[in-house]
């Protein structure tokens, strides 16, 4: 039996198509790896499944939209760096342990097709997410928009991170070696062949690279404020506490106003 299709919205303030539900799991548990134009459209994807939804459909989006997603111009080009990006994200899978303790490799998408007569690319998830994306009791919710402008991919796992933790511990402590395991490949195993994401040997790095520029882009685009103090044993950096918080409402109304405003005047 097909699949019924279902067609992303333009405006990102759609109710029905405005938030990312995943599970905590899948946010907190899981190694994966996306780049940020792969994070962007499973994230369009996901914001498509409705909360009652108890199978996938196939997800169509417009040449145009993907564009936009991309943060591309829609010219000659597009369809190639469209199939580049397609492609990479079809090759993505990561490990996880199910409830009977079994490690299973999922890749995030089984079959994409680009229709020619209708200029758009539709996308079919992998029947494992379902348990991370469908009928979910845990998990953590968020308007689209808070991630829209992100530069990095990290930026976008951290903030989903953040938000799950808000929920039951807005303090907390993240070690260099669990903020590591969150942003790195995993070196056993062939699931992230094609990541083009860096092994971070020094805290300094991570520092730098993963934690200062995920908190700022947190706190500069999204619903939430991080606040971030260094752990030291003597002068080593072995790990960062996190104080996270809700903005207030005339904040969040005025950031996504402006942010569903950029979004709709590209072009």
């Amino acid at each position: 039996m097909s699949r019924k299709v279902i067609r992303m919205p333009l405006p990102l303030d759609i109710d029905k198509h405005k938030y990312v539900r995943k599970s905590d799991s899948l946010i907190q548990n899981v190694r994966y790896n996306l780049s940020l134009n792969e994070e962007k459209i499973i994230l369009n994807i996901i914001r498509m499944i409705q909360p009652e939804d108890k199978d996938f459909a196939t997800y169509s989006i417009s040449i145009n939209q993907f564009c936009k997603i991309l943060g591309i111009k829609y010219n000659g080009r597009s369809l190639q760096d469209i199939r580049n990006t397609v492609q990479s994200l079809s090759d993505k899978s990561f490990w996880y342990e199910d409830e009977n303790g079994d490690q299973v490799l999922v890749r995030w998408v089984t079959q994409s097709r680009i229709r020619k007569n209708t200029s758009t690319v539709e996308i079919q998830l992998h029947p494992e997410m379902k348990p991370f994306l469908l009928e979910l009791k845990e998990l953590t919710q968020y308007p689209y928009w808070c991630i829209a402008h992100m530069r990095s991919s990290y930026s976008i796992r951290f903030y989903e991170y953040f938000r799950s933790m808000l929920k039951v511990e807005p303090i907390f402590y993240l070690s260099i070696d669990k903020i590591r395991e969150m942003v790195t490949p995993r070196r056993d195993s062939n699931a992230d062949t094609g990541s083009n994401k860096t092994f971070y040997e020094r805290s300094s790095d991570i520092k730098r690279f993963v934690i200062g520029k995920s908190v700022s882009e947190v706190n500069k685009f999204s619903d939430i404020t991080v606040k971030v103090r260094e752990e030291k044993e003597g002068r080593k950096l072995v790990g960062f506490w996190f104080e996270v918080e809700s903005k207030d409402r005339e904040t969040v109304v005025n950031l996504e106003r402006e942010t569903i405003g950029v979004a709709q005047n590209f072009s």
